[in-house]
């Protein structure tokens, strides 16, 4: 599942319109180390809540636009994995 960071909280922004928003990272992430590692304290939190609640978590990386991360889980049945599409889309919020 991919999503994009921002500064400020979701509550933050929306009373601002949702406009102007700021991407956590400035440079293209995507197999870019350096860039991943500058935001990995917010991947990390994110991964440990992830797995503390039994999502087999297969990788985390950074993707192509600024502020745009990945976090890939394990295939399932559908049914499990439509809720842990819709789990993990709550998390990341």
């Amino acid at each position: 599942m991919e999503f994009y960071l921002y500064h400020k909280k979701y509550s933050e922004n929306f009373h601002k319109g949702l406009t102007k928003l700021k991407e956590l990272s400035s440079n293209c992430e995507d197999y870019l180390i350096q860039q991943g590692d500058k935001n990995e304290y917010v991947i990390e939190q994110m991964r440990i809540k992830l797995k503390e609640a039994g999502f087999p978590i297969e990788s985390t990386k950074g993707e192509a636009g600024f502020g745009q991360h990945e976090i890939n889980v394990a295939f399932d049945e559908c049914l499990r994995m439509s809720d842990n599409a819709n789990l993990l889309k709550l998390v990341v919020s």
